[in-house]
């Protein structure tokens, strides 16, 4: 018999943004995705852009800028080295050409 386990990483919830560009790729990004719903980002929170996969942190002004795995704290590190892998999986399936 399979064990039902809960996984608070699987469901995310989107919520529109003022416009923000990656510091990285200057991507728009203009919604963030949230495993609390209502939650909004807050000075010091991570994210990653969709476009580059560079992780993010928005700082005191809310604009977004360079940061690194290693600064997230141990506890999340994980779900963002995942959505980092995914992201650039996605990257690389979406630049190989197409067949005839």
């Amino acid at each position: 018999m399979k064990r039902k386990t809960s996984n608070p990483f699987t469901h995310f919830h989107t919520s529109r943004t003022s416009p923000k560009w990656c510091p990285v790729c200057f991507h728009k990004l203009d919604s963030v995705s949230c495993v609390t719903a209502g939650e909004v980002p807050r000075v010091g929170d991570f994210t990653v852009c969709i476009e580059c996969a560079s992780v993010l942190r928005f700082n005191a002004m809310m604009d977004m800028e360079l940061s690194t795995l290693e600064d997230i704290p141990t506890h999340s590190r994980m779900l963002f080295a995942r959505m980092v892998t995914t992201l650039k999986e996605l990257q690389r399936v979406r630049s190989k050409p197409r067949p005839n």
